[in-house]
């Protein structure tokens, strides 16, 4: 059954949903001034991919109240390289440092501009460089290159989307992750990528159900007992942890997050009246 709380999810959806925006040729414009920028130091780019939750759907819309600033979506960019010495953090920071200054050339927007056609790009720090079996994926940080894959991470979570609806046609996985997003903001710092393999780790125990609060009450439910330990790089090269440097308080903060999202949301689908529903969601941060 569709509670109140399921129709409150559902007009917030409405409200973070962005629109993708406009890249054309400002991004090839800024991507061709990158590659000049970078081959006159040495580097050689050869085209550019999109990631992030652009790609997979999952953004939020530029948003700030007196309560929440959210920068929405960016245009995230993985670079391709052409063959030579495999690349490491340093490569990274270089590439990084020329990419702020076309970015800034092309009009970047910065994080506190809130208009809604404003275009921000940002260069992830996974390269892509081309070998005998073609590209491989590198996430560059200062304890080393790991091996990753943008395409298996977009793809994780487009398939999901689709058996999503096909359980339920008005409840899309990737909706799901886009409110958990929004209810990250009141909650344990916690990155985006970890976010997404949260919301797969639940959704492969559980499913979606019939509504948005429904739904993210089973997450929740799941996710209060869940160890944060086998959060994973799917792609990577061995079982590395994505939250390496949380500690044991850090993983029962989350626990207990969870636990009393999953106490709000329990209680706010059991309230018929919609006004009073969107209250005891908006107290506990959704």
């Amino acid at each position: 059954m569709v509670t109140a709380a399921d129709h409150c999810l559902l007009r917030l959806l409405a409200r973070i949903r962005p629109k993708r925006p406009a890249l054309g040729p400002r991004t090839i414009a800024m991507f061709e001034q990158l590659r000049a920028e970078a081959r006159a130091e040495g580097i050689e780019l050869l085209r550019y991919v999109l990631a992030g939750s652009m790609e997979k759907g999952t953004g939020l819309r530029r948003y700030r109240d007196r309560e929440r600033s959210i920068p929405g979506q960016a245009v995230d960019l993985v670079v391709e390289l052409a063959p030579g010495d495999p690349p490491d953090y340093a490569t990274h920071v270089q590439l990084a440092s020329i990419a702020e200054r076309c970015f800034a050339g092309a009009g970047q927007a910065d994080d506190l501009d809130f208009r809604a056609d404003r275009l921000q790009w940002r260069l992830l720090p996974i390269v892509a460089q081309r070998g005998a079996d073609g590209y491989v994926q590198r996430l560059l940080l200062p304890s080393g290159a790991r091996v990753t894959s943008v395409r298996r991470h977009n793809d994780d979570v487009r398939m999901r989307t689709r058996v999503s609806i096909e359980q339920c046609a008005t409840v899309g996985f990737n909706d799901c992750v886009r409110l958990l997003k929004w209810w990250r903001a009141s909650g344990p710092e916690l990155p985006g990528f970890a976010l997404e393999r949260l919301a797969i780790a639940a959704f492969d125990r559980v499913g979606v159900r019939e509504g948005f609060a429904t739904t993210l009450l089973a997450w929740a439910d799941v996710l209060a007992s869940y160890d944060t330990r086998e959060l994973i790089d799917p792609a990577g090269d061995g079982r590395r942890e994505l939250l390496p440097s949380w500690s044991a308080q850090d993983r029962e903060a989350l626990a207990g997050w969870f636990a009393e999202g999953a106490r709000a949301l329990r209680e706010a689908n059991e309230l018929a009246d919609e006004r009073e529903a969107a209250e005891r969601l908006a107290a506990a941060g959704l």
